[in-house]
């Protein structure tokens, strides 16, 4: 079960990288319950997350939300960091989709502590565009800037692999 669980996730991931977040959908919930079944938690949390994700990408922002805070209670139980500030980095991206800009501000920080802590500086980097965004939605454009500025340092030092969003950072 839980080599299936890996592989449906891992499908969906693919799926959803491509663009086919309907696709994604279906092996991110055939994943779900293989994974909950053997208790394996990061193939768990990533069909949670990736329910989330492309829930979110499809416009289905009531499924977005039950997946990414059963995925963010689920992280923070088990204690897996990264997960959480997915989590939260997912419900920060939904704030803004539902137009609740300070609400999304701060869960994009709280994702931002977590990434800081670990280390995970792309989840960093993603999160402080939708920080930039969220800030700007509410009015806070000071604060805009130094959030896409900080993004930028991050892709920049992240070398070539990462190079094309750093050009489109500078484009906004």
């Amino acid at each position: 079960m839980r080599a299936e669980a890996h592989l449906l996730t891992g499908r969906g991931l693919l799926s959803q990288s491509l663009g086919h977040h309907d696709v994604a959908l279906r092996h991110f919930r055939q994943a779900a319950e293989p994974a909950r079944r053997c208790d394996a938690r990061t193939p768990e949390l990533r069909a949670l997350t990736g329910l989330a994700e492309s829930s979110l990408r499809l416009g289905r922002h009531g499924e977005a939300g039950e997946h990414a805070q059963t995925a963010r209670a689920l992280a923070t139980a088990s204690g897996y960091r990264l997960f959480e500030a997915r989590s939260f980095a997912l419900l920060a991206e939904l704030g803004l989709a539902r137009g609740g800009f300070e609400r999304a501000a701060r869960r994009a920080n709280r994702a931002l502590d977590i990434q800081t802590e670990a280390g995970h500086r792309i989840g960093r980097a993603e999160t402080l565009l939708v920080l930039g965004h969220a800030l700007r939605q509410a009015g806070d454009e000071g604060g805009t800037p130094r959030a896409w500025a900080q993004a930028l340092e991050v892709y920049e030092s992240l070398g070539a692999g990462r190079r094309h969003e750093g050009r489109a950072l500078r484009g906004r």
